[in-house]
């Protein structure tokens, strides 16, 4: 699929775009650099690390029922 290609099909499908938005940011953006360390390792940093992403993804679905 080319970049002109995937551009328009999430133009075309927002609340995957929106749910794609929520996780890189709070893979990559919101989590501190000891999650993303010990995620691997440890299953306590593993179970932090699923939850902070999945609080958004969540709370973004409660609020957009139509995904």
């Amino acid at each position: 699929m080319s970049i002109t290609g995937l551009s328009h099909y999430l133009s075309q499908n927002p609340i995957l775009t929106l749910l794609l938005i929520c996780h890189f940011l709070s893979d990559f953006q919101l989590q501190s650099q000891t999650v993303a360390d010990r995620k691997n390792t440890d299953k306590t940093y593993l179970l932090t690390h699923l939850i902070w992403v999945a609080v958004p993804l969540i709370l973004v679905t409660i609020f957009i029922p139509n995904i």
